[in-house]
């Protein structure tokens, strides 16, 4: 598989896995949502996704090194290469 591919899928992943775990924390610190809850939650957990991820890109832009951290790697995919690669 293109290491492209491979690395923009893994700083894909890996803020969502960041909200997760923040998540679980807050649920393990004795928040109990009730069913309307899940509701909202469902409904703004893509939007939150979208925030620490912007926030993420925020940081590695004024501190390279959270790239590594936040999103398991510091080199940022070039999509340009990937267009230009023959399917098969």
């Amino acid at each position: 598989m293109n290491k492209q591919i491979n690395t923009a899928t893994v700083r894909t992943t890996l803020p969502a896995m960041w909200v997760t775990l923040i998540a679980w924390l807050i649920a393990s610190a004795g928040f109990e949502p009730s069913a309307d809850d899940w509701q909202v939650i469902m409904l703004l957990a893509p939007a939150i996704v979208g925030v620490v991820y912007r926030l993420a890109r925020e940081l590695e832009a004024r501190w390279p090194w959270t790239g590594r951290v936040i999103f398991g790697s510091s080199v940022t995919p070039r999509y340009d290469e990937v267009a230009e690669q023959p399917e098969g």
